[in-house]
């Protein structure tokens, strides 16, 4: 609270007579000043001033009044602001719940997503594939590398790099691959021996493309860095 209160609480209730008498005009008669001849003037002149200081006094202990009370309120107000140590564990704990139960979802559906990417590309691939075979009438028995697509599929693919799958590794073509009779030409995922693709993973990957058995049908695993695709001759 500012110092202008005395003079604003004036401004507003006007001036302070105390009862003295005033004259027509608003103004008080002039009267003698304290210790004039006039003994009755003299009194009331003193009666007046110590009037006006008690006065005075009294509103300057309520302008003191009302500072501690302001400062009272603003320390109150801080301390209100800041949080307890039974809130923030409070908090804490249902963050680490929420992170329990969403951590594992996520996960899942993110692993979904490199399923449903995988399953995606190796269709493609297989229709391209089976594209050039019409077209070429087979299947080329040209050697290729892992992670590199054959020059002669190029223009059936819109998107030729070979060097990642969603599932880790790369991708490969074999133009002989023992099949569950006889040998075929397989598009796959083919990886290292010191990274081997995680078997439970590409059991899903067959549910989703075969039968769900890495043993039979079109999609199979032939070692633990090796799945492919058989062709249709």
């Amino acid at each position: 609270m500012n110092l202008r209160f005395l003079s604003s609480f004036d401004h507003v209730s006007g001036p302070v007579d105390h009862g003295r008498p005033v004259s027509a005009d608003g103004e008080r008669p002039k009267t003698t000043r304290l210790g004039a001849k006039n003994g009755s003037e003299g009194v009331q002149d003193r009666f007046w001033a110590k009037s006006e200081l008690l006065t005075e006094g009294m509103a300057w202990r309520l302008h003191i009044c009302l500072s501690k009370a302001e400062d009272e309120m603003m320390i109150a107000r801080h301390q209100a602001a800041g949080f307890t140590l039974v809130e923030i564990m409070i908090v804490v704990s249902i963050i680490g719940l929420v992170a329990a139960i969403a951590i594992p979802s996520f996960s899942k559906a993110r692993q979904e997503s490199r399923l449903a990417a995988a399953a995606n590309d190796i269709r493609i691939l297989y229709d391209a594939f089976q594209a050039y075979a019409m077209e070429n009438g087979g299947f080329s028995n040209l050697p290729a590398d892992a992670g590199v697509a054959p020059a002669y599929l190029v223009p059936y693919l819109k998107h030729s790099d070979w060097s990642k799958t969603p599932l880790g590794g790369r991708w490969y073509y074999k133009s002989t691959c023992f099949g569950a009779l006889s040998y075929r030409p397989a598009i796959g995922f083919s990886t290292t021996l010191a990274a081997p693709f995680n078997q439970a993973t590409m059991r899903d990957l067959d549910r989703k493309i075969d039968d769900g058995n890495l043993a039979t049908g079109q999609f199979v695993m032939l070692s633990a860095n090796a799945y492919y695709l058989m062709l249709d001759m």
